[in-house]
């Protein structure tokens, strides 16, 4: 292999054996004048283009046609080395770090030398060394590197998770769920509180194994199901929290907001504990407040009693916080909730663990966002990655929209799991909003089987690798579910049974 040409961080290598190579393995350029190499990444193989290989293509395809047949005579061998010559390939490839010994340097603007250079191909286990050079103190295992011969496992140091922002994404049926259930069980394992947005019900059963048994981990999985096993009190809430929530999620007026306030105020003056039921009534029997106002506040109160959420005999705290402060992982299913009830909730429950972060009253957490487009508010996606982080939410978005999330938080990402895009648009927007180059994602994505990704960013030290993700110790939900593969009932057997 001979390095032939270098632009910028782009190399292309010469090579008589592209069938060795595959795109997305890494090769170590070794300068023989230095201690410093270069780990370059394929991300494309090409035909070589040489000198009179069309005119020789198009000689051999009229000598075929020829009726007369001439028997080869080659006693040196020349016809297989003229093969070996035509199949000669150039593996496209970006430079990712300079190395010197263990140590990786993000600089890779230097030139090797082109005369003293070597190429090695780096194994996985070298790779697995440089992403994780010491101990690891929490490992979470998701997979292997994709096309390791002896199956090298990809670990993650949850550490590196810690007091970052993630995205998976990728097309519908590529894995991403499957991805995010490793991340939140590797998690769980070391006590940490996490908090999943379940929008689609596939984390419902994550408690408990492929066999149906529960998982050792069974009684620190909590599924919260609202308006059934997760009710909440207006007086619980507060008036600050309350307020918010009718501002932020059904955008009520200001000028209704400040007469609902002196309401709430006038009820606890009174000795009156403040319920859907009693605000309604109060707002009604004040004077001086117009009928706009009345029914703005009205039909929004009246709204939140319908959805069964609110009960005046539910506990007086949220269990929530309480749960995530000792280190429990909570599942709120939002499966069967409409649009606007999910984003009343989750409006609620990050200003509510926002306040109670900002008090120091609960330890960091982390949360996981299932298509958190749906129920987010546009203001909300700039609080998760700048506010809400400092204060200590750790978020993990799951989508197979991403141009639904705005580009700042992409700016600010920390880790990216991508799998595969085949939509010209949406390759061009994650090559645009992510942290590796363009071509990357336009040649390695496209061409991704269902369960491989791409993953970059700080579990990495930014370099992007190719993993195979494994399968889950729990149970997995969320599968797409099809018709003909179950088994189903012959048409005499169908007859049969509708006549009994």
């Amino acid at each position: 292999m001979r390095l032939l040409k270098k632009t910028g961080t782009r190399y292309l290598l010469l090579t008589l054996e592209p069938q060795r190579y595959s795109p997305g393995a890494y090769l170590l350029l070794k300068d023989r004048l230095s201690d410093r190499g270069l780990l370059l990444q394929i991300i494309d193989i090409e035909y070589a283009d040489l000198p009179g290989l069309l005119e020789d293509y198009l000689r051999e395809e009229l000598e075929s046609e020829l009726v007369v047949e001439v028997e080869d005579h080659d006693p040196m061998g020349i016809l297989n080395v003229l093969t070996e010559v035509r199949d000669a390939s150039l593996l496209v490839c970006e430079a990712r770090a300079a190395i010197a010994g263990d140590q990786l340097d993000e600089f890779v603007g230097y030139a090797p030398s082109r005369a003293q250079s070597i190429v090695q191909v780096l194994e996985h286990e070298q790779l697995a060394t440089l992403l994780n050079p010491g101990k690891v103190h929490y490992p979470i295992c998701i997979g292997s590197f994709w096309r390791s011969s002896v199956d090298t496992e990809f670990v993650i140091d949850a550490e590196r998770l810690d007091g970052t922002v993630s995205v998976i994404t990728g097309m519908k049926g590529m894995g991403k769920s499957h991805l995010a259930k490793h991340l939140v069980l590797g998690l769980l394992k070391y006590n940490v509180p996490l908090l999943v947005l379940d929008v689609n019900g596939e984390y419902t059963r994550i408690g408990y194994l492929r066999d149906g048994t529960p998982a050792p981990w069974h009684n620190r999985i909590h599924v919260l199901r609202p308006c059934e096993n997760y009710q909440l009190s207006v007086e619980a809430i507060g008036l600050r929290s309350f307020i918010r929530l009718l501002a932020n999620a059904l955008q009520l007026p200001a000028q209704s907001q400040r007469v609902l306030r002196i309401a709430w105020q006038n009820l606890e003056q009174r000795g009156i504990t403040p319920t859907l039921s009693a605000l309604m009534q109060e707002v009604m029997r004040r004077n001086g407040v117009s009928y706009q106002v009345r029914e703005a506040i009205y039909s929004r109160l009246e709204y939140l009693r319908s959805t069964q959420l609110f009960n005046d005999q539910a506990a007086q705290q949220d269990p929530v916080p309480d749960l995530l402060a000792k280190g429990n992982t909570v599942i709120l299913d939002l499966h069967s909730l409409s649009p606007m009830l999910q984003r009343v909730i989750v409006e609620y429950i990050l200003s509510k663990l926002a306040d109670l972060l900002e008090q120091r009253a609960l330890p960091p957490l982390f949360l996981v966002a299932e298509e958190a487009h749906l129920y987010l508010r546009d203001t909300h996606w700039e609080e998760i990655v700048t506010r809400m982080r400092h204060l200590g939410i750790f978020t993990i978005f799951v989508t197979n929209q991403p141009s639904r999330i705005p580009d700042h938080v992409y700016r600010q990402l920390d880790n990216l799991f991508l799998f595969r895009f085949v939509n010209e648009n949406d390759l061009r927007f994650v090559a645009r909003a992510s942290r590796i180059d363009v071509d990357t994602v336009r040649y390695l994505l496209p061409n991704l089987p269902r369960g491989v990704c791409l993953v970059v960013g700080v579990v990495t030290r930014n370099l992007p690798v190719l993993v195979r993700v494994s399968g889950l110790e729990a149970e997995a939900q969320g599968e797409t579910r099809r018709f003909f593969a179950t088994p189903r009932l012959s048409a005499a057997s169908a007859l049969a049974r509708a006549a009994s």
